[in-house]
Formats: structure tokens, C-alpha cells, sequence
């Protein structure tokens, strides 16, 4: 291998583990901020991976976990999936994305927003597809209809869709879109996972660490400038559908996004003089109402990517420790921004080895290398590469149908039709206030190489009715009365 594809090689595999660095590093400080980072953890700061408590749960559902150190959330959970929807000849496989992985997904998802999680709920039914999945409020206060998602969880997956066509940019746009619509109605998602998609293509393909902050933000602008509405035709229908709600047209709306998206790049060099804090709080990503937007936390990562962009430790600790805005996904853009930059080398061992799933990383990272040099046949002749092009494969997945209550324990085999073959390798009874629930995370670690976490809960009354048939089960053996 040449030094030109040691150095691709390099910063993909480095977008993929920075990102789930800055993701599980980040993610402590995101999770509920209005509990003490010293309540979560013990500590002041964040310095290193670490085990900490979670609440995930809500005032009347309660429940507690831990999270063990380098465990990532749902940023690395989603660029995952959206890596292996990428076929051998570098399309971007929108059905499996849509109709497979995102509904799969929410049986494993950690850290999840509401929007994500509701699109992909709705994507269960089979007359939802990625380009009419429009829904409105749900039962919570907290969700927004789908016109107007305009937050980060469609910015934090499109990397894999950055690098596998950081030489084709007409390409690069039709895939961002299809990928982020499928979730986000609002232009501002759109524009954010355009704009991390084109600084990481201006990265991968930078032959030297010597940044030229002028240039950068020049080519950031005038790609920008260069998004018009999609002309494919399945996104047009999303477009049409789009104006049917009466209340706002897409394309001023759109246009609108654009030149906020534009003054904010021309502002950046202002801003990276200031402190991290500073930066945060002129950007509002310490306001409810912006802090996850995806525009706003896409600006941010960039401009803390430019203060710290040759020092990947450095960028990490200053970025997750911004407590109270949205660390875990805007560490998760600073790790991929500074891994293009530096590669792989420049991140520190003891991360690259503790992060959850590393080894398998590495494995989607490699393939989709492999796929930009059209090595079809090395990827052939060491992976099984499965065509799901059939809905009724997430239909007719069997994973859950091993997690009955008395088929729970350890080292009992599992099968998924999206991740293959699996194991129990771990059942921990979590924590809990309820006197009448039981809550069991469930750990598989899968041939691929992937490891999630599944839940389910039990009425107490539901586990001693299982009687004889748990006289093998974890269940059993470990139910507290209380």
C-alpha cells in the first residue's frame, strides 16, 4: 500500500474511532446535566473513559445502569448502520438504512432523542417509507412534528457518506439528503449533515496538517452556496408532500437555512478567538432551544475542530467538558474533524483500544475503504456480505424471540437478521424504585463484532408464573424480592 492510501486508510479509520471516542467520552456530561457531574461520576472534570450511572428512565419509570468506560451512545449506534447501508459499489442502500437498520435499532438504541426514536417507530408501518415519513406530535411535551426536526441526530451518522464519496460531491449531497430526511423534516438537519459532510471530504482529501483556515472556510461557503433542491425524483414527492401542510414553504424555508448557514461560517474565525465557553454561548448551545440544533452544534464542532485541530487530546477533554450543551454529540463531530485532520496515529492508544466495539470499527472502516479502491474481490473473499433488500427481513427478525422470559441466561446463542449471530454475555438487574418491575440489560456481542444492549422488564408476577420452565434462567436465580 502506497503512502497516499496508508494516509486514506488512516483518516477513515480515524473519523470512525475518533467519533465514537468524542461520543462516549461526551456522553457522560450530556446525559441529564442537571445532576452533578460529581453525583454521575465522582469527578470535577472529564479526562479519561470512565464507569458511570445513568437514569435514562423518567419520573415515573425510573430505572438505573451503568455505563461501563468507552461505551458508546446512539451517534456511533447510527453511523454504524448508516456504514454498513453503503454496498460494494459505493451506493448508499437507503431501504436497508430506512426499513431495516432504524427499526432494528430502536430494540438497542442508547441515549436516544425523541425525534429519531418517533421516525423510527413510524417506520415500522409499511407504508412509511424514507421519503414520506412525516409524522406530528407525539404524547410528549418535548417532541416536535417532523417539519420541524431541524436538530443534530441526522448530522451525527452521514460521516461514512463523507469519506465513501469525498470525490464526488453530487453524490455526497443526493446521499446526505436521502439519509437525513428519512429521520428530520426541517432544513436546518439537512444543512448541518451537509456541512460536517463537506469539512470532512475538505479533510480526507488535505494532503498536509497544515490547515489553511482561509481556504477551508471559503470551500465551506462556496459549497454551501452550491445546495439547490434535490432533483431526484422520490425527493421531489418529499418536497411536494413537504408544502402540503399549508403552513410554510420548503423552498423559502430552505433558502432561508442556507444564508443562516452561510453567516454563521463567516463568523467563525471571530469566534475562535474567544473561550470554548464563550464560542458555546454565542452559538446558543447552551439554550434549550438550540443546543441540539443542527445547525448550531455543527458550527461549534467546527470551531472548536479549528482551535485544537493538531492536538486530538486536547480537543476532547476542552470539548466534553462544555457541560449543559449537547458534548457527547459535538465531541462526537470535534473527534471526527480532528481524526481527518491528524489520522489515525495522532489519537491517543489508550482510547483507540478502550472504546466499546473497536475491533469491529476498524472492520467497517477497512471495508469501506476497501470499496472506494473498488477491492470488490477482497471483500468478497473475507466477508459475507448480505443483500437485505427484502423488508420482511426486519420483519421476521428472531432476536426477540430468544429474550422470552424463560430463555434468559448467559451464553444462550442469538440470531438477528440485521446483525447475524449473537451471544448473552452479560444480564445485570437494574436498579429500579418500581416494587412491582423488574429491569434486566441484556449485553450481546455478535460475530460481527458488535456489542448492544437490549432491555426488558418483567412484572414480578409475570417471572414466578414462569414456574418450572426457569429452572436454567438467569431470572430466576436472581430475582430480589422487595
Amino acid at each position: 500500500m502506497d503512502v497516499e492510501h496508508l494516509r486514506l486508510n488512516s483518516k477513515i479509520l480515524a473519523i470512525l474511532i475518533g467519533g465514537a471516542i468524542g461520543d462516549a467520552l461526551g456522553w457522560v456530561t450530556a446525559e441529564k446535566p442537571h445532576i452533578s457531574l460529581y453525583d454521575k461520576t465522582g469527578l470535577d472534570e472529564i479526562t479519561d473513559f470512565l464507569r458511570w450511572k445513568n437514569i435514562p428512565g423518567g419520573r415515573f419509570y425510573n430505572r438505573v445502569e451503568y455505563i461501563e468506560k468507552g461505551e458508546y451512545s446512539d451517534d456511533t449506534q447510527l453511523t454504524l448502520s448508516t456504514a454498513r447501508s453503503i454496498n460494494l459499489d459505493k451506493s448508499f442502500d437507503i431501504f436497508r438504512f430506512s426499513k431495516i437498520e432504524l427499526p432494528f435499532w430502536l430494540k438497542y438504541c442508547r441515549g436516544a432523542g425523541l425525534t429519531t426514536k418517533t421516525a423510527a417507530r413510524n417506520l415500522f408501518y409499511k407504508e412509511n417509507k424514507w421519503f414520506n415519513n412525516f409524522f406530528e406530535n407525539t404524547s410528549s411535551k418535548y417532541s416536535i412534528p417532523y417539519r420541524e426536526a431541524g436538530s443534530n441526530g441526522a448530522v451525527m451518522r452521514i460521516a461514512p457518506l463523507a469519506f465513501i464519496n469525498f470525490n464526488n460531491f453530487k453524490k455526497l449531497k443526493e446521499d446526505i439528503w436521502k439519509n437525513t430526511i428519512t429521520t428530520h423534516g426541517h432544513p436546518r438537519a439537512l444543512f448541518g449533515a451537509l456541512l460536517l459532510g463537506f469539512a470532512i471530504t475538505f479533510l480526507v482529501n488535505l494532503n498536509s496538517i497544515n490547515l489553511e483556515e482561509n481556504i477551508f472556510l471559503e470551500f465551506l461557503i462556496d459549497k454551501i452556496n452550491s445546495v439547490e433542491l434535490s432533483n431526484d425524483d422520490k425527493i421531489r414527492i418529499w418536497i411536494k408532500n413537504w408544502n402540503k401542510d399549508g403552513k410554510f414553504d420548503y423552498k423559502a424555508k430552505f433558502d432561508e437555512t442556507k444564508e443562516e448557514v452561510i453567516n454563521y461560517i463567516k463568523l467563525i474565525q471571530q469566534l475562535i478567538i474567544l473561550t470554548d465557553s464563550e464560542i458555546l454561548e454565542k452559538l446558543k448551545c447552551f439554550e434549550r432551544n438550540y443546543k441540539r440544533s443542527g445547525i448550531h452544534t455543527t458550527i461549534a464542532g467546527i470551531c472548536l475542530f479549528m482551535k485544537y485541530k493538531n492536538d486530538f487530546k486536547k480537543a476532547l477533554i476542552s470539548t466534553v467538558n462544555l457541560i449543559n450543551s449537547d458534548t457527547d454529540t459535538i465531541g462526537s463531530f470535534v473527534g471526527q474533524l480532528v481524526g481527518a485532520h491528524l489520522g489515525l496515529e495522532e489519537i491517543p492508544k489508550s482510547w483507540r483500544e478502550q472504546v466499546q466495539d473497536e475491533k469491529y470499527i476498524y472492520i467497517l472502516g477497512n471495508r469501506l475503504y476497501n470499496i472506494i479502491q473498488n477491492d470488490v474481490k477482497s471483500l468478497e473473499s473475507n466477508t459475507k456480505e448480505k443483500n437485505m433488500n427484502k423488508e420482511d427481513d426486519f420483519y421476521k427478525d428472531r432476536i426477540w424471540n430468544k429474550l422470552i422470559l424463560n430463555k434468559i441466561h448467559e451464553q444462550s446463542e442469538i440470531y438477528s437478521e440485521v446483525l447475524g449471530k449473537g451471544t448473552i454475555d452479560k444480564i445485570v438487574q437494574l436498579e429500579t424504585h418500581l416494587k412491582n418491575r423488574v429491569f434486566y440489560s441484556i449485553r450481546i456481542k455478535f460475530e460481527i463484532g458488535q456489542s448492544c444492549y437490549f432491555m426488558k422488564s418483567y412484572t414480578k408476577e409475570e417471572i414466578r408464573n414462569a414456574g418450572s420452565l426457569m429452572k436454567n434462567s438467569f431470572l430466576k436465580s436472581n430475582l430480589k424480592d422487595g
